[in-house]
């Protein structure tokens, strides 16, 4: 697997934006530029690993999500158990 400086940034810009904060905001949380940040959202700047954990410390993502979009184990299992607790729901509305 090639690290994909696009795809990544692509990640990291989605989970920023599901954040509800601007690139200026993040930039001020992790005490990195707005132009460093907007560089590593595009692709065209990849991340060195220790903004990487700062970017997954944030967002409490792993690194396999960041860097090689693997959802973690916890990230299915939370998603399962929505799906589980839906069915349930609808069984009891039967």
């Amino acid at each position: 697997m090639i690290y994909d400086t696009l795809e990544t940034g692509r990640r990291i810009q989605k989970l920023r934006r599901d954040r509800g904060l601007t690139q200026e905001q993040f930039a001020e949380r992790l005490n990195i530029s707005t132009v460093h940040l907007a560089k590593i959202e595009t692709g065209k700047r990849g991340c060195s690993l220790d903004i990487l954990i700062d970017f997954a410390e944030f967002f409490g993502a792993s690194l396999d999500y960041l860097v090689l979009g693997k959802a973690a184990d916890s990230d299915v299992r939370r998603r399962l158990d929505a799906v589980i607790q839906t069915l349930e729901e609808l069984r009891k509305d039967m």
